[in-house]
């Protein structure tokens, strides 16, 4: 009997998913389709958590990812929560959640009325391109042996963009460290030749069946022939 492939997918709720009013699910997620796909030949593990950064998946390295062994292919789609640019920092927020509920609003509706000014006044992005990066590193040299598949940060489609005047710039420097950092195992196809509009649902951030496809099409041709 054939020794089954091992796939670790290490993803935030890009990877999981949505309940009404804009459904997506389960069989529509990349995920799920994978593994539904090729429960025959390989064997997944998953480590998925919403607001994933790459600041929270390290830490779990003492925690879980060092018990995760002889992984043959490590799938890893981390980063838009890292690079979003942001009114508020991460030690703000921190702070401001620890408030009484009436100085939270007043914070927030305070900023949102500012949101702009405060977005380019600021570098409040949750985790910075340099610790990004050490973070990237940190993750590899968990797994030297195995093979990375790394999923680009979805582009900024137009009405998302509008939103956020750093985001399209933001995304391309974090995936720029990507494709750097993998140069081999960037699926930098993904979103090429899209209309960036019918990727995502109507949040500009999490993906649609259309997102999803081809998220799962430009994984499948690593497991449908002999690595």
């Amino acid at each position: 009997m054939n020794k089954k492939t091992k796939v670790l997918i290490l993803t935030d709720s890009l990877g999981l998913p949505r309940s009404p009013p804009e459904e997506t699910v389960d069989d529509d997620v990349w995920i799920y389709k994978l593994t539904d796909a090729f429960s025959s030949t390989c064997s997944f593990r998953m480590l998925r958590q919403r607001a994933l950064d790459s600041s929270r998946l390290i830490e779990n390295i003492d925690s879980s990812l060092k018990a995760y062994k002889n992984v043959d292919f490590v799938i890893l789609q981390v980063g838009i929560v890292d690079c979003y640019p942001r009114a508020i920092s991460k030690e703000n927020l921190r702070w401001i959640n620890k408030t009484p509920k009436w100085v939270q609003n007043f914070i927030h509706k305070r900023v949102k009325a500012n949101e702009q000014y405060y977005i380019e006044r600021d570098d409040n992005r949750f985790v910075k391109p340099n610790e990004y990066l050490k973070n990237i590193e940190k993750l590899k040299n968990v797994f030297p042996s195995s093979k990375f598949l790394v999923v680009p940060i979805g582009p900024a489609c137009e009405s998302y963009a509008k939103k956020n005047s750093k985001l399209k710039a933001s995304i391309e420097q974090y995936n720029h460290i990507l494709a750097k950092s993998f140069p081999t195992g960037y699926l930098s196809k993904t979103f090429e030749g899209v209309i960036l509009e019918d990727m995502y649902i109507s949040d500009g951030h999490h993906l649609s069946k259309q997102g999803h496809i081809r998220v799962f099409n430009s994984l499948t041709p690593y497991f449908q022939k002999p690595q």
